[in-house]
């Protein structure tokens, strides 16, 4: 690996945001960490990849941080002799690195942790499998995902430069215009706010993890129908998910379906690339009506629409500015999660990865992931990513719907024939 001599951007402490505060309330409550993982194909030595992840965490501010409290709020404190912890298990990636995800998902961050991410290296001769899990105050699904691009590039003998201080989700959109005050919805008849969604009874167990990968075929023309169909992918996914889910669970047959989306918002924020948490959220429901495949994900697409704008980060924005204000608790910001949260399963997709496969004689097979678990009873979570043509979806549960996987695929091969 080639040694390259590079400008050191100075990171700072500073005050956390208002998504990143009520996430760390959270996190202490109940584990809200996720994780990200790269097949990778291609021959590498344990020891390039810890001076790798060295040179990553070097390059993003908030990978070097713990969360202090203090008289006006959290902050991020930054530790420069922090080094991410690096756990090698040898063995076929292919085989072991769902148990792994199990494990980290498992295993929560504590209040004394710093840096407040961690990695898992599943190698043996020709391939590897690393995993990156975060706590979701400073990452989102897209910080792992850039992270192990330049995790591969640095072992490819290309270091990234360091970024600049990452800003908060507040700072960037505060920089950006003035959005106009909405005027408040007018509640429809039947308009009640959801019902709380139950934490799960901790046990100390792993949750279950399965993955598939969809076909180069199926992939594009599940891209295709979409299109043609006037809608999107996710609307698709989502779908798929609802429909598998009633087919496999009784309980899902008889109850209207709430999937909670998370949006990327780097765009609409000019977020770049920073290892950072910029997220919208959008929610989506299907009651127990029989509408057609694509007459369904239409519909899920315009409940979710608004939330992709900058503009549409403004109500769930500020609703979180307006509690974190409040100076809230622990406690209280479970029950806020719990009503925020009140959904039945979780779709994060990260989409079409924009970034190269092939890094020197190195070559990302798959990304798996995000894997995202809020810890109430009987959710569902599937994380999906696009790579090399091939959409990967992972399911991770504490009480799974065995089978979904495999059932979402069986709808969505229906769909694009039909």
């Amino acid at each position: 690996m080639e040694n390259v001599i590079q400008h050191e951007h100075v990171h700072t402490d500073r005050k956390l945001g208002a998504l990143e505060h009520l996430f760390w309330l959270i996190d202490r409550h109940r584990p809200l960490h996720f994780t990200l993982t790269g097949h990778v194909a291609g021959k590498t030595e344990v020891g390039a990849w810890r001076t790798a992840l060295e040179t990553v965490q070097r390059r993003n501010a908030l990978m070097s941080v713990a969360i202090e409290a203090a008289e006006d709020g959290p902050f991020f404190r930054q530790r420069k002799d922090a080094r991410i912890q690096l756990r090698i298990v040898e063995g076929d990636p292919a085989r072991r690195w769902q148990a792994e995800v199990a494990s980290e998902l498992g295993t929560p961050f504590s209040k004394e942790d710093s840096p407040l991410i961690r990695a898992v290296l599943v190698h043996t001769d020709g391939a590897a499998a690393i995993t990156l899990a975060a706590h979701h105050s400073i990452a989102d699904g897209f910080s792992l995902a850039y992270a192990i691009r330049d995790i591969l590039s640095t072992l490819a003998g290309n270091p990234p430069p360091s970024l600049p201080q990452a800003p908060s989700e507040d700072e960037l959109f505060n920089a950006g215009p003035p959005e106009p005050i909405p005027a408040p919805p007018v509640p429809a008849a039947d308009d009640s706010p959801p019902k709380p969604k139950g934490y799960r009874l901790r046990d100390g167990s792993h949750p279950f993890i399965s993955s598939l990968s969809l076909s180069l075929q199926l992939t594009a023309e599940l891209r295709a129908r979409a299109r043609a169909e006037a809608t999107t992918v996710h609307c698709a996914l989502a779908t798929a998910l609802t429909f598998a889910a009633r087919k496999l669970s009784t309980a899902w047959s008889t109850i209207p379906v709430r999937v909670w989306s998370p949006v990327n918002m780097r765009a609409a924020l000019n977020a770049g690339q920073h290892c950072g948490n910029y997220l919208g959220s959008a929610s989506s429901c299907l009651g127990s009506e029989t509408d057609a495949f694509w007459d369904s994900a239409r519909r899920i697409g315009a409940e979710i629409a608004p939330a992709k704008t900058r503009s549409g980060l403004y109500p769930a924005l500020s609703a979180v500015q307006d509690f974190i204000s409040g100076r809230p608790d622990v406690a209280s910001a479970a029950d806020f999660a719990s009503v925020a949260f009140a959904h039945e399963a979780v779709l994060t997709n990260l989409g079409d990865l924009p970034f190269p496969v092939s890094y020197g004689p190195l070559r990302l097979e798959r990304v798996w992931g995000p894997c995202i678990l809020p810890d109430f009873e009987d959710m569902q979570s599937v994380g999906v990513t696009t790579i090399n043509g091939e959409a990967c979806l992972t399911h991770s549960s504490y009480s799974p719907i065995l089978g979904l996987l495999e059932e979402m695929q069986i709808k969505l091969l229906l769909a694009t024939a039909g």
